[in-house]
């Protein structure tokens, strides 16, 4: 019929976690197989093998990245295992608490500024594109795209400067990366397990 996969953190790979792995994967195949009434079924799942080891993924994110490039080497095949640091138990230090506030600050600012920008807040009623020279009546405006040529119909002006505070959530995003990877060594370890499993 088809193939079910995700994934599943667990603490370690020892015999009781892959334990607890497998029988999440048998519950979850069940579940969205809609095979609820054969529970016999699926008692055979694919073995989990570590499929980096000696490798901590710096992320749950990095983790899932690699297995995602790599599927074409596991899926269908067997389940996998890799280990990554736990960056949600990284700690909020005052330096990173003040980072994410400053980030906050620009979201809103970047939200607030495209929603401003919106056609239907101009005061002209019929508004012009430069690209395509269509003349359009602001309702039929629902953003800031013209509806012929898909056209950015916004003033340079108001572009960079939603872009300048654009570009500051990217940097501020790294230097909050870089203040959780000082504390990379300290974060524990935890495994992603990603599975697929035939349901037929």
């Amino acid at each position: 019929m088809s193939w079910i996969g995700g994934g599943i953190v667990i603490d370690d790979i020892s015999e009781k976690s892959l334990s607890y792995a497998k029988a999440m994967i048998r519950s979850r195949v069940l579940d969205e197989g809609n095979c609820g009434e054969f529970p016999n079924l699926w008692n055979s799942i694919f073995p989990i093998i570590d499929f980096a080891p000696g490798v901590i993924f710096s992320s749950y994110t990095a983790a899932e990245n690699y297995l995602e490039k790599n599927r074409n080497k596991w899926g269908r095949k067997t389940n996998v295992a890799v280990a990554f640091r736990n960056t949600i138990e990284a700690k909020n230090t005052k330096r990173m608490e003040e980072l994410k506030n400053r980030q906050a600050t620009e979201l809103v600012k970047v939200n607030e500024m495209t929603k401003a920008s919106y056609i239907k807040n101009y005061k002209s009623a019929i508004i012009s594109c430069a690209k395509c020279n269509s003349k359009i009546n602001k309702e039929y405006i629902p953003d800031y795209r013209c509806p012929i040529c898909n056209a950015d119909m916004r003033s340079e002006s108001t572009i960079k400067r939603i872009d300048a505070h654009r570009k500051n959530v990217e940097t501020i995003q790294k230097e909050i990366d870089a203040e959780v990877k000082k504390q990379e060594r300290k974060l524990p370890v935890k495994y992603l397990v990603m599975y697929e499993e035939y349901v037929g």
